[in-house]
């Protein structure tokens, strides 16, 4: 396999970011939305919960700048 793939496009017009990070912006709200729900419902370790919670924030924070 080669090292860099030859850029080929997939479609015949050029492509918005608007388009190409809606999906990626509902992806990351879902893994969000799901670690908050394990993080604030889930019975678990402290040490464990405050893991959830980082990442709940480093997905919060991902999600405000993508949007």
């Amino acid at each position: 396999m080669p090292e860099e793939l030859p850029r080929t496009p997939y479609h015949i017009g050029p492509q918005s970011a608007g388009a190409l990070l809606g999906p990626i912006v509902q992806s990351v709200a879902e893994l969000e939305a799901r670690v908050a729900h394990y993080h604030d419902r889930l019975h678990m370790p402290d040490a464990d919960r405050a893991a959830l919670g980082r990442a709940r924030d480093i997905l919060a924070r991902a999600l405000a700048e993508l949007r």
